[in-house]
C-alpha cells in the first residue's frame, strides 16, 4: 500500500480498488446471492429489497469477507488487527432501475457507523491514540486515530472491541475492568410447537453459540440500564432435549459479568457499567408455559418422518426478551442464534394432516417454525 493511497483514504474516508477478485469468484458469489435476493423480491413484490444477516446466511459472502486478497488490502490500510463488524451493512440490497446511481461515501456521526476512519461497511482496526493500545500487541502506525469525542474500549488483552459516540463529552480513550460481579441468566434460544401426536425437540452442541444482548448504564446500581448491542459467546458443551408433544421454549444458562469502562484522565473521567455475556454455563432448562402463535407461511407435510431446521441459509432465531435479566437490571436482553447442524430443531411428524409454518418466511428458511393441522 503506497503512502499516497493511505493519505487519500485518510482524507476521503474511502478508497476504490479494482479487480480484487477474479471472475470465477465473483460469478459464484453473484449466483448464490442473486438466488437469495430473488426469493426476497418475490415474497415482497417490490423492486427494492434487502436481505439482512448476509454474512451468517451466505457462504459466498463469508468467503468474500475472509478472502486473503481483501484482507491484504485492509491490513495495508489499517494494520494487522482486522475485525468484522456485523451491526451495520450486513445486508445485500437490490433497487429498481430508476434508483440513483451508487456513490462511494463514508458514514459518519452515528456511533455504529464510525469505524476509526476505516471501512464502515465491514471492518475496523485498533486505534493508537491511547497508551493502553499503543503498548498492545500488534499496534501499528497505520491504525486509525480516533477523534476525542469517540470512546474506545480496550479489553484486558488490548483488543479494540467497540466505539461509541458520546455527544458533549471529550475523552480520548477508555479502559475496561472487571468488577467481579457475575450473574447466570436463563436464556431462551429456541421454540417448537408440535401438533397432535407429533413431537419436537432442540439440539445444541459446542460448535456454535449465539449473540447475546449487552446492557449499559451510567450507574453501577441495578437501575438505568439500557440495551447496548450484543456479543457472541459459546462454550464446549452440548445437549439434546427429548421429543415432547407440548409447545416448548428451550433455555441455556448464560454467564454475565459486569464491567466498568472508565474514560479520560484523573479529574476528568467518566465511568459506564456494562453487563456482558462471558460464557455459556452448560446448564439447560425448558418452559412449557408459552403462547401458541398463528403463522401462515406454510408448507404441507404429507408423509411421516423427521422434519428439521438445520441450516444457516435462512433467517436466524431472534427474541428481544430472551435473556431473563429484568429482576436484576430492570430489562431483559436479546438473543440472535443461527441455525446449523449443531443447533437445530426437529419435528417427528405423526400423521399425514400436518403443515409446517414459519413466522417470517417459508418454514425452510424461517427464524421460527411451528406445526399446524393441514
Amino acid at each position: 500500500m503506497s503512502d499516497a493511497e493511505c493519505a487519500l483514504f485518510r482524507h476521503n474516508g474511502f478508497l476504490k480498488f479494482e479487480n480484487v477478485f477474479d471472475d470465477e469468484t465473483l460469478l459464484a458469489a453473484r449466483a448464490e446471492l442473486s438466488e437469495a435476493m430473488d426469493s426476497v423480491a418475490e415474497s415482497t413484490g417490490s423492486p427494492r429489497a434487502k436481505l439482512y444477516g448476509i454474512y451468517q446466511r451466505s457462504r459466498a459472502a463469508r468467503a468474500l469477507a475472509e478472502d486473503p486478497r481483501l484482507l491484504g488490502i485492509l491490513r495495508g490500510l489499517l494494520g494487522p488487527n482486522i475485525r468484522l463488524v456485523l451491526n451495520r451493512h450486513n445486508h445485500v440490497s437490490i433497487n429498481d432501475r430508476q434508483s440513483a446511481e451508487p456513490r462511494l461515501h463514508r458514514d459518519i456521526l452515528h456511533w455504529s457507523r464510525f469505524q476509526g476512519d476505516a471501512m464502515s461497511e465491514a471492518f475496523w482496526t485498533d486505534p493508537i491514540d491511547t497508551a493502553a493500545v499503543v503498548s498492545a500487541p500488534g499496534a501499528t502506525a497505520r491504525s486509525a486515530v480516533v477523534p476525542s469525542n469517540y470512546r474506545t474500549e480496550v479489553e484486558d488483552d488490548g483488543v479494540f472491541v467497540e466505539n461509541q459516540y458520546i455527544p458533549g463529552r471529550s475523552y480520548s480513550g477508555c479502559q475496561q475492568s472487571n468488577t467481579g460481579e457475575q450473574s447466570v441468566r436463563s436464556t431462551t434460544i429456541g421454540t417448537t410447537y408440535p401438533f397432535g401426536n407429533s413431537t419436537a425437540r432442540m439440539t445444541v452442541s459446542s460448535s456454535q453459540g449465539a449473540n447475546y444482548g449487552v446492557a449499559a448504564a451510567e450507574s453501577g446500581s441495578s437501575v438505568g440500564f439500557t440495551l447496548a448491542g450484543s456479543l457472541y459467546s459459546r462454550s464446549a458443551w452440548g445437549f439434546d432435549w427429548t421429543f415432547d408433544t407440548r409447545d416448548r421454549s428451550y433455555r441455556k444458562g448464560i454467564e454475565y459479568t459486569k464491567f466498568a469502562i472508565t474514560c479520560g484522565v484523573p479529574g476528568n473521567s467518566y465511568t459506564e457499567y456494562k453487563w456482558k455475556p462471558t460464557g455459556e454455563t452448560g446448564g439447560v432448562d425448558q418452559n412449557f408455559d408459552i403462547a401458541r402463535p398463528t403463522w401462515n407461511n406454510c408448507a404441507g407435510i404429507h408423509a411421516e418422518g423427521i422434519w428439521r431446521r438445520d441450516s444457516d441459509s435462512g433467517y436466524s432465531y431472534k427474541y428481544g426478551a430472551a435473556v431473563k435479566f429484568a429482576s436484576v437490571i430492570g430489562i431483559d436482553l436479546s438473543v440472535d442464534r443461527q441455525y446449523s447442524a449443531a443447533q437445530k430443531i426437529e419435528y417427528n411428524v405423526v400423521g399425514l394432516n400436518k403443515k409446517m409454518c414459519g413466522n417470517n418466511a417459508n418454514p425452510s428458511i424461517a427464524g421460527k417454525v411451528m406445526m399446524r393441522r393441514q
